[in-house]
């Protein structure tokens, strides 16, 4: 009988133990797997707001031929004398002058600093559009703005 408790409380310590070593082990995976991911943790940006980017800024922008989805590639151009920190750009699209859906970048990096006189590009691609109806073409309107630090106002 003495054997038999002995034998019940090591099983039971070794079964505490097994389940400590695998969710340890589960939490560690789970910690590099978060830190290895590709796609960081956006941040938040505290004290900021931001301003749209004026129309001057989009040197170009055309629609992508021979694609499933209705996709806008461009660039924009920082013609201020300071540094833009531009975020999301987003595209309106416009179907008789009425708007039928917006879409943004997808992937797009949390800190885009653009000094000035440089350029970046974007492409957008819109896949919850529908197509349009036979016969009419879709035009759309580019916006792009960029955070202003308030500390600084």
């Amino acid at each position: 009988m003495k054997q038999l408790i002995v034998n019940a409380l090591v099983s039971l310590f070794t079964g505490f133990f097994l389940v400590v070593g695998v969710g340890g082990g589960g939490l560690v995976v789970g910690a590099i797997y978060d830190k290895l991911k590709d796609d960081p943790p956006r941040k938040f940006r505290q004290n900021a707001r931001f301003t749209l980017l004026p129309d001057s800024a989009f040197v170009e922008s055309s629609v992508v031929r021979d694609v499933p989805k209705f996709t806008v590639r461009g660039s924009i151009r920082n013609t201020d004398t300071i540094d833009w920190d531009v975020s999301f750009i987003r595209l309106e699209i416009l179907s008789k002058s009425t708007s039928v859906g917006k879409c943004q970048e997808r992937d797009s990096p949390d800190f885009r600093i653009v000094k000035p006189g440089e350029s970046i590009n974007f492409l957008i691609a819109c896949l919850d559009i529908a197509n349009p109806v036979s016969g009419e073409t879709f035009e759309y309107r580019v916006r792009a703005e960029r955070w202003d630090d308030q500390k600084k106002a």
